[in-house]
């Protein structure tokens, strides 16, 4: 995985706690703080444009789950529910954030859909 990926996904699970269990004060420059403290190297700034790019992921991922829950379930039974989400939604969250990392954008997918309808 490449540094990229691996600051983007961790930036994901800053937007996970601050969407899913109200982290951070419900602050956004808080968890870019958070983002900051694992990442010394990069600014507030950057960190904080990473974390709203990120949440913008997450926000679309929730809607595409949403609006495709019945294609979701269809794979999910059809792969012996080792796939989560079906690969045309994971290319257009992908291809509607490109300067975010596939690694990001699945994982925004397959945590929502078992977080909102598997668990």
């Amino acid at each position: 995985m490449s540094d990229t990926a691996a600051f983007y996904d961790q930036v994901l699970s800053r937007v996970i706690r601050f969407v899913e269990y109200d982290g951070y004060g419900g602050k956004p420059r808080n968890a870019a703080k958070a983002i900051r403290k694992k990442f010394p190297h990069m600014s507030l700034a950057e960190c904080a444009a990473a974390f709203q790019k990120v949440l913008a992921v997450y926000e679309e991922a929730a809607a595409l789950i949403c609006s495709n829950e019945d294609a979701c379930w269809d794979v999910f039974t059809r792969t012996g529910r080792k796939v989560l989400i079906p690969d045309s939604l994971r290319l257009e969250l992908a291809q509607n954030h490109p300067d975010v990392p596939e690694s990001t954008t699945s994982g925004a997918l397959s945590w929502i859909f078992y977080w909102h309808h598997l668990r």
